[in-house]
Parts: structure tokens; sequence; C-alpha cells
């Protein structure tokens, strides 16, 4: 069975893992039980339609996280700046080495066949 893992593999290509797969962990990682409170703590401070201008530290004002919906079109770029080898988001750190491989976990499983569900794949 073939199954992306992380971020670096994401973009790299697919490793060949055997039948436990990073995306059947049990409960699944939802928006719900995981995706918003990490919003939530890393990155909606900056990056929520909720935060005026001059307090999103320099985040770009299309770019928020407060919503799923928000999260699935931005999945790729969340991806990409979180990318656990050498995050550039958050600027200020935060997030551990092992809450970023979640993260991306659950970007890579969740977020995607939500993506694909809704033809943004």
């Amino acid at each position: 069975m073939r199954a992306c893992i992380g971020v670096v593999l994401l973009f790299a290509g697919c490793a060949e893992v055997d039948s436990d797969s990073a995306c059947d962990r049990e409960p699944t990682l939802t928006y719900e039980n995981f995706g918003q409170g990490f919003m939530d703590q890393y990155c909606n401070g900056c990056h929520s339609s909720l935060v005026p201008a001059p307090y999103r530290n320099d985040a770009p004002e299309s770019v928020n996280f407060d919503t799923y919906a928000a999260v699935i079109a931005q999945r790729e770029r969340i991806s990409v700046r979180t990318d656990s080898l050498e995050p550039t988001m958050p600027p200020g750190g935060g997030p551990t080495t092992e809450e970023l491989e979640v993260l991306h976990e659950w970007l890579s499983c969740a977020v995607a066949e939500d993506a694909a569900a809704l033809g943004e794949e």
C-alpha cells in the first residue's frame, strides 16, 4: 500500500508503507478534534478574518484559517510553510516537531480527502 506521509514526502512523492498507514489513526484526525484547536493555538492570532490588518503581523488579509473551508483552500500553503524540517510559520516558533508531524498527517489524510471530495484536488 502507498501513502503520502509528511510534508517532505507529500511534495517529493509517496513512500512505501505497510498496511498500518499513517491515515489509519483511531480516532481519525478531524477539524473538530485536532485542526481547529491547532489553528486557533498557532495560526489564528494572525490568520483570522477577525484580526484587523494592523494586528496581523504582516499576514496577508486574504490568508485566513478560521474556518475549515479556508483551511482546505490553503492546505498546500499551510503544508509548505509549516514544513517540520524548516518551518517558516509561525514565525516566532511554537509547535513542536511532533505537533507539526500530526498537522501534516491531518493535512495529507483528512484535509486532502475532503478537498478531493469537494473537487479542489
